[in-house]
């Protein structure tokens, strides 16, 4: 038999008003004021159309998320310079989105939430598109070796863990309250992640 015909196919227009209102809502009331028939009437479609795309509030305040990080971090990337040094690189990386936490705390603290606690299919979408920006980070750390500035032994990998953990325990000033600018994370950020190269980087005099 053959298979059976596609579905409709998704209207992206529709996709980017339902993205695009709760948005606003998450900025007006919070999660709270995210529900499946607020973003329908604010995005001026239908209760199905939203229930095609999302099951509840949390998927679609991750639909936000997702959408925010891709702007302003992974799309920011490639701008970067590649031959800066390293710690100067990764500042810059993170820069914009410390930026994004500290003009929408409120909504920052409800999303690093929602990212810590994301089920299985959110928390999929979510990898994916870290996997993609820590990949960029492990390339310029590479690089970084290349050229001398690190150590031949270094651990890739475990220094991209190092950079994403301090990365999140800068985000989690917001939700403590504890810091409200984005020069504050920035150099919270860049205090510890240059502290933390230091540790790899070659001895003075070394391969000399």
């Amino acid at each position: 038999m053959p298979p059976p015909p596609p579905g409709r196919p998704r209207d992206p227009e529709i996709d980017r008003r339902i993205v695009d209102a709760t948005r606003r809502l998450l900025h007006a009331g919070g999660l709270d004021a995210v529900t499946i028939s607020a973003v329908a009437a604010e995005a001026e479609v239908t209760r199905p159309a939203v229930y095609r795309r999302y099951r509840d509030s949390a998927s679609l305040a991750m639909a936000v998320l997702l959408d925010d990080l891709d702007r302003v971090a992974v799309a920011g990337a490639p701008t970067v310079p590649r031959d800066l040094p390293l710690a100067d690189q990764l500042i810059a990386l993170v820069r914009p989105i410390l930026a994004y936490y500290a003009a929408n705390p409120t909504v920052s603290t409800a999303l690093l939430q929602l990212a810590v606690f994301a089920d299985t299919e959110v928390g999929t979408e979510l990898n994916l598109q870290l996997f993609s920006f820590l990949e960029d980070v492990a390339a310029r750390i590479v690089e970084a070796m290349q050229r001398g500035e690190l150590r031949a032994d270094t651990d890739v990998q475990a220094l991209v863990g190092a950079f994403f953990a301090l990365y999140f325990i800068t985000a989690l000033g917001i939700v403590r309250s504890r810091l409200e600018s984005e020069e504050a994370l920035v150099a919270t950020f860049e205090a510890m992640i240059r502290q933390h190269l230091d540790g790899v980087r070659p001895s003075p005099g070394a391969g000399s």
